[in-house]
This record gives structure tokens, C-alpha cells and sequence, in this order.
């Protein structure tokens, strides 16, 4: 497997970026998207991780299913659930995949644990009637 290649990986989030008028900053460590001002603070994509995490981030603000929050936009159980996973898909389907190659199976189950545990995290708040209590 090559290295992973961390100016295409920019390159392409930079892109990605300037096509949804998502402004992108990169710092040291931690990732936040806040869609009311379209802006985007992801660390630089040095791995594959990181920049799956990246396009995430900036899926919450390109993708409009990505970007409701609370009860207001769906009142069911798992509001979280639903946007995040939308964030993962929009992140997955603009993904450029040669640069999916170098992801390593360790880092696809951590972003599959990312995605996870607002799963869990949905169960934990409203669990199906079926299910005992803990």
C-alpha cells in the first residue's frame, strides 16, 4: 500500500470547500463544523483519517440533512443519528478514491467507532420498548 498522499488530500478538501463557500482552517488537533456560518476547523489531512474526518466536517454544512439540528428539524429518536450519518455519507460520496486506498483497516474502525457511538448514544437516550431497561 503507497503513503498517503496529504497535499492531494488537501488539495481536494480546499476544492470541496471553495465549491460549497465553506471557509476551512486548519489547527492543531480536534474537528468542528459550525453550519450557521458555513466555517469548517479540521486539523491538516496528514492521514487518511484525518481526512475522511475533514470531509465529515465539511459534510455537515454541504449536506442539508447534515446540517438540522434538534427537535425541530425531526422530532424522532436519533436527530443525531440521522445527521451524522448523513455526514458520513455526503463524506464517503465525495471522497476521491484513490486516496481512499491508503486508508488502513485501523482507521476504518475508528471512524466507524466515531459513527458508532452516536448510535449507541441514541439507544442509550430513548431505547426501544423492546429492549430491557440496563
Amino acid at each position: 500500500m503507497s503513503a498517503f498522499d496529504a497535499l492531494a488530500a488537501s488539495a481536494h478538501l480546499q476544492a470541496l470547500a471553495d465549491k460549497h463557500r465553506i471557509k476551512m482552517t486548519y489547527r492543531q488537533s480536534g474537528w468542528q463544523s459550525f453550519p450557521s456560518t458555513r466555517q469548517a476547523w479540521v486539523p491538516e489531512p496528514s492521514t487518511a483519517k484525518r481526512y475522511l474526518v475533514a470531509l465529515h466536517e465539511l459534510g455537515h454544512i454541504a449536506s442539508a440533512t447534515a446540517r438540522r439540528r434538534g427537535n425541530q428539524d425531526y422530532p424522532a429518536l436519533g436527530v443525531e443519528v440521522l445527521v451524522e450519518g448523513a455526514a458520513w455519507a455526503w463524506a464517503t460520496a465525495v471522497a476521491d478514491p484513490t486516496l481512499l486506498l491508503g486508508v488502513t483497516k485501523r482507521e476504518w474502525s475508528d471512524v466507524f467507532s466515531y459513527f458508532g457511538s452516536y448510535l449507541l448514544y441514541a439507544c442509550m437516550q430513548a431505547p426501544p420498548a423492546s429492549m430491557p431497561s440496563i
